[in-house]
């Protein structure tokens, strides 16, 4: 934080490079773990779809 306060203007904009940097990563894992999560939903519908009722 002190960074931000009183850093020189490169310090700042490497602290902001590195931390969009950390959000990109965030977002790619939250989308592989979203489509994982839509494949297993997904399977799961078509199992119990294809299922004969009792």
């Amino acid at each position: 934080m002190d960074v931000l306060l009183f850093g020189e203007t490169e310090e700042k904009a490497a602290l902001i490079a590195d931390y969009g940097k950390d959000v990109i990563q965030l977002e790619q894992r939250m989308a592989e773990l979203a489509a994982a999560d839509a494949a297993r939903t997904k399977k799961h519908h078509e199992r119990h779809a294809a299922a004969p009722e009792h």
